[in-house]
């Protein structure tokens, strides 16, 4: 699983990731405030592509909102979703602000 070096997943999860899925790897992708930079992305999701000695990535995980506070934006999101999509790999959510998060972006329930 692909994820920021300071994200939830990566520091406050007392290891139930690899627990949880019989020894995931969790590889960092860098970025400024907690975020994933989108221009890493493409890169770490294509490393060692198909390498059998390599851990081979299957998804994104974001922090919404990021252990320092700052949040995804919608764009963002539908950005890094994207890249990841065409990379072949799942989004996953790290919603353990995420109630933070729909509060600082303004969002409303859909009618």
């Amino acid at each position: 699983m692909l994820s920021h070096p300071d994200s939830h997943v990566n520091h406050d999860e007392c290891g139930a990731p690899e627990f949880f899925t019989d020894g995931a790897k969790l590889v960092s992708v860098p970025g400024d405030d907690g975020k994933i930079d989108p221009d890493a992305l493409p890169a770490a999701a294509g490393r060692r592509a198909g390498d059998v000695h390599s851990v081979q990535p299957s998804a994104v995980s974001i922090s919404q909102a990021t252990a320092s506070g700052s949040v995804y934006t919608l764009e963002e999101i539908r950005h890094l979703s994207a890249i990841a999509k065409d990379a072949g790999l799942r989004v996953h959510m790290d919603g353990a602000r995420f109630a933070n998060a729909l509060d600082h972006l303004g969002a409303t329930r859909p009618r």
